[in-house]
C-alpha cells in the first residue's frame, strides 16, 4: 500500500501550518513545452550537478524528437521525454524510438541539430563540449555514444513501473523514471511550488587545475548476481554481463589504472589496479556466457567485509556523490579517490583483512 504524504507551508513565527495541494500541470495551464523551457534555462532544477550538463537540444515542433537532449561531464547523450500528466507504456515505446533513431546519427547529425540551438552560436558541438568540461584530450569516439533515457512525469502507474525495472535491471537498458509534481497554496492559488526528483550527474574533475588521474568506478552488480562481488574479489577480476559493449566496456581501463569496486547496498569494498590481459568472455562469476559475460582481471590492494565498506554517504562528505547506477565509469575527482582509497586501506589494516 502506497504510504500517504502531505505537504505544507509553514509559518514558524506563527506556528501555522497551511496545507499545499497537489495539481495536474494540465488544471494549471502548464504544457509540456513550459516545463521543457524552464529546464532547459534552468538545468539546476532537474539535475544534482548541472554545471556538469550541457543542454545540446530541444524539440522543433513536427519533428520526430525527444523534447530535451543534453550531454554529461562523461559524453554520455541524455534523452528525456516529458508527459505533464500521467506517463504510460506508449511513452515507453515512444523514447525507445527516439534513443533508437538517435543511435543511428553520426556526428554531423548531431552537430547540425546543436547548430540549430541557440546557445551553439555557430561552434561545432564537440569542441564546444570539450571546452565545456575544460578536457582538451576527450577521446571523441566516446562522443555521446552511451545514452541515458528518463520518462520525466507527474505520475506513473503500476505497468511503468514494471517495465521500466524489467528493462534496466534484466536488459541494462539505460532508463529511468524521474517523478515531478505541482502544489498550489489553498489560501494563495497565485503560489506554485514544484518537487521535482534530481538526476544524479557524476562530477568531473575540470574544476581549476584537476586533471582526471586514472581512477575508475565499478559496480560489482549485486543486485543481478547476488554473490558476484565475493566471486571477483576471490578470483581477481571485475565482471558484467548482459551488455552489447560488454568486452569494449571493460578494456576502457589501461593497465596499472586504479579501479574501485562497488557492492551495491553496502559501498565499496575493495580498489587494485588493471591487470595486463585484456578482458575474456567467461562465465564463472554469473555463470551466464550466453549472455555475453566478460571479466577483466585486477591486482587488488585492499579488500574490506561489506560492513566495512566506504559507504555512499562517507564519500558524499568528500563533496563526491558516488555515480552508483554506472556499471564502470571514470572518477573525475581526483581529491575524493584519494580518500576512498586512504579509508580502505585504513579500514583492511584495523580488521586485519586483505591488504597487499
Amino acid at each position: 500500500m502506497d504510504k500517504t504524504r502531505s505537504l505544507f507551508r509553514l509559518d514558524a513565527s506563527k506556528n501555522i501550518f497551511t496545507p499545499l495541494k497537489a495539481f495536474r500541470s494540465s488544471s494549471i495551464q502548464v504544457k509540456e513545452k513550459h516545463i521543457e523551457e524552464w529546464i532547459a534555462k534552468n538545468p539546476d532544477l532537474l539535475f544534482s550537478y548541472p554545471e556538469e550538463v550541457m543542454i545540446i537540444a530541444q524539440e522543433v515542433s513536427g519533428e520526430l524528437m525527444a523534447d530535451l537532449l543534453a550531454v554529461d561531464s562523461q559524453g554520455s547523450l541524455i534523452i528525456i521525454e516529458i508527459k505533464r500528466d500521467s506517463s504510460d507504456r506508449n511513452t515507453i515505446g515512444q523514447i525507445l524510438d527516439y534513443a533508437a533513431i538517435l543511435s543511428k546519427w553520426s556526428d554531423e547529425n548531431f552537430n547540425s541539430r546543436w547548430q540549430d540551438f541557440p546557445e551553439s552560436k555557430g561552434r561545432d558541438l564537440f569542441e564546444a563540449f570539450s571546452d565545456f568540461i575544460g578536457i582538451s584530450d576527450f577521446d571523441r569516439k566516446d562522443f555521446l555514444k552511451r545514452k541515458r533515457l528518463f520518462i520525466l512525469a507527474s505520475s506513473e502507474d503500476e505497468s511503468i513501473k514494471r517495465i521500466i525495472s524489467w528493462l534496466r535491471d534484466t536488459y541494462k537498458v539505460p532508463i529511468d523514471f524521474v517523478p515531478f509534481q505541482f502544489y498550489q497554496d489553498y489560501q494563495n492559488s497565485d503560489q506554485l511550488i514544484l518537487e521535482i526528483e534530481k538526476i544524479e550527474i557524476q562530477q568531473r574533475s575540470g574544476i581549476g587545475n584537476e586533471t582526471w588521474q586514472g581512477d575508475w568506478f565499478f559496480n560489482t552488480n549485486e543486485t543481478n548476481g547476488k554473490g558476484a562481488y565475493e566471486k571477483m574479489f576471490k578470483q581477481s577480476v571485475i565482471s558484467v554481463w548482459g551488455y552489447e559493449d560488454g568486452e569494449e566496456r571493460l578494456n576502457e581501463p589501461i593497465t596499472g589504472q586504479r579501479v574501485f569496486a562497488y557492492v551495491n547496498g553496502s559501498g565499496i569494498a575493495a580498489t587494485g589496479r588493471i591487470g595486463e590481459k585484456p578482458a575474456v568472455s567467461s562465465d564463472w562469476i554469473f555463470g551466464r556466457q550466453s549472455e555475453r559475460e566478460f571479466s577483466r582481471s585486477v591486482n587488488w590492494d585492499y579488500v574490506v567485509d561489506l560492513k566495512d565498506a566506504v559507504t555512499y554517504d562517507d564519500v558524499s562528505h568528500w563533496d563526491y556523490n558516488l555515480p552508483i547506477r554506472s556499471a564502470l565509469c571514470r572518477i573525475w575527482k581526483p581529491d575524493a579517490a584519494k580518500k576512498i582509497a586512504a579509508e580502505l586501506k585504513s579500514r583492511a589494516s584495523k580488521t586485519g583483512q586483505y591488504v597487499k
